[in-house]
């Protein structure tokens, strides 16, 4: 897995950290959660590059994101910023996603991937997000059941060059 914070059928409180310039060969360059409900306060993610879940990876963990800035990070595949998976259900509170990459030419979702989870996001900016060349949401892409709700956001200059320049759900 090798991201730099693991965090495995556990509760962390996070509050104030900087994950900048890690990478991992495989989920989450810079925190792979799994069956965990932690909180990431106030934290930043940046320049950060994994296959799927550039910055962060979540699979079945219910993680409260709040105030938090993914900015410059990178996927492969998937999730430049965020991917959350198998029944994830994160919470996103007045965070900001910008800059963030899905890289490859069928890559999905420059800021966040969400695949059969349910999330919440309230009051976020989502801010020049970015696909691969034939990938679908610029800033979002659900699918697989997901369930999502975006209250207060802000969507400006994200980039999709095939489907979905803010957000792109299918099968959701």
């Amino acid at each position: 897995l090798q991201a730099r914070f693991l965090a495995f059928g556990s509760d962390p409180s996070v509050v104030g950290c900087r994950f900048e310039g890690n990478t991992a060969a495989s989920l989450g360059g810079a925190m792979y959660s799994e069956r965990s409900a932690g909180e990431f306060r106030d934290c930043v993610f940046e320049l950060n590059l994994a296959p799927e879940g550039g910055a962060a990876y979540c699979d079945e963990s219910s993680e409260s994101i709040c105030g938090c800035h993914f900015d410059l990070n990178a996927a492969e595949l998937r999730g430049g910023g965020l991917y959350v998976e198998a029944g994830g259900q994160p919470t996103v509170v007045s965070s900001t996603f910008s800059n963030n990459r899905a890289t490859d030419a069928g890559a999905d979702g420059g800021a966040i991937a969400l695949i059969g989870s349910r999330a919440t996001v309230i009051g976020s900016l989502f801010f020049a997000n970015e696909s691969g060349s034939s990938g679908n949401g610029g800033a979002i892409y659900a699918s697989g059941s997901t369930v999502a709700s975006f209250t207060n956001c802000t969507w400006s200059g994200n980039l999709s060059p095939f489907s979905g320049a803010a957000i792109y759900a299918r099968n959701t």
